[in-house]
């Protein structure tokens, strides 16, 4: 139950972000703001699969399915620059 509750205020948070940032900081820019999320997402995934792959270290990588925590923390920088 916590962990979906977790997961909705995440994915609450990344929207309203998303949603600020789109309307402030890249009006008009919407290519460059795809980019920064395919970017964010990309380098965030790779580092969840590099550090899955080094031995004592991958138990803990392994836990991570989603990573709203860091996207939805991604944006909130972003966001505040």
């Amino acid at each position: 139950m916590f962990s979906d509750l977790d997961f909705l205020f995440h994915m609450f948070f990344l929207a309203r972000y998303c949603k600020l940032l789109e309307e402030n900081s890249f009006r008009g820019r919407t290519a460059d703001f795809f980019y920064m999320l395919l970017f964010g997402a990309t380098v965030l995934t790779g580092i969840v699969l590099v550090g899955g792959m080094i031995p004592y270290v991958s138990e803990s990588f392994a836990k991570i399915i989603f990573l709203s925590n860091s996207l939805t923390f991604m944006m909130v920088s972003s966001s505040a620059v």
